[in-house]
């Protein structure tokens, strides 16, 4: 003779939490999974527009105003301050404002940075500071 037990409502109710948790949980990590790869795709990018922020300021200090250029990727600025930009850089332009200038770039991903404009009174030592 086979006794089968029944579960209460309470254990019903946490058997079905613990696996909607589990399901829940798997369908999650295809997409933050996604998000890391788009991520770290875009990071060159970034570092590309860093490293150009500080050839402004090198332009700067040297001739006394940042210059407007547009670069390619792998593309290589002159000089002693020469940078050369991640191959999946589609492009890179500085316009100048004022005493300051505005970086925008985007990659061959379609990824844009967006105007990132920097004061020119100060080295850029990050991309995310308030700059109202």
């Amino acid at each position: 003779m086979t006794r089968t037990t029944r579960l209460s409502t309470e254990q019903r109710m946490a058997w079905f939490a613990g696996v909607a948790t589990v399901v829940f949980f798997s369908l999650l990590l295809p997409a933050t999974t996604a998000l890391d790869r788009r991520t770290d795709r875009a990071r060159p990018l970034y570092d590309d527009v860093l490293a150009v922020a500080q050839y402004e300021w090198e332009q700067i200090k040297e001739t006394g105003r940042p210059a407007a250029l547009t670069l390619a990727g792998g593309d290589r600025t002159g000089g002693e301050t020469g940078l050369t930009l991640d191959s999946h850089t589609e492009t890179v332009r500085v316009t100048v404002e004022g005493g300051g200038y505005c970086i925008e770039a985007r990659n061959t991903f379609g990824d844009e940075t967006g105007v990132l404009c920097f004061e020119g009174r100060e080295p850029p030592t990050t991309l995310f500071e308030d700059r109202s």
